[in-house]
């Protein structure tokens, strides 16, 4: 992703709740988005899944997409979201 601070789009991963896929967008102006986990891993874009579908694996760059008050489950995959960047990590909070 030139001008877009060096990373390869399968370094970059971004995660939300699995209640709000229908929502996702299929790309970010001229960032290609995709869901696909093989896609992903051969650079055809950047990766958007939920926290539960993304448990054990990680990332260098891990932004993730939060609402307000997660119930007791969405606190757990909230964290173990939280813990799969490498090295950068980017919290967007939303409301309902």
């Amino acid at each position: 992703m030139p001008n877009e601070g060096g990373l390869k789009p399968c370094q970059v991963a971004v995660l939300a709740p699995g209640n709000t896929e229908r929502d996702w967008p299929t790309d970010f102006q001229t960032v290609r988005l995709t869901k696909d986990f093989d896609a992903w891993r051969n650079g055809k874009g950047v990766l958007t899944a939920s926290w539960a579908r993304f448990k054990g694996l990680e990332a260098d760059a891990i932004v993730i997409v939060e609402l307000e008050a997660p119930d007791n489950q969405g606190r757990i995959n909230q964290y173990v979201a939280r813990s799969r960047a490498k090295h950068l990590l980017t919290i967007i909070q939303t409301g309902k």
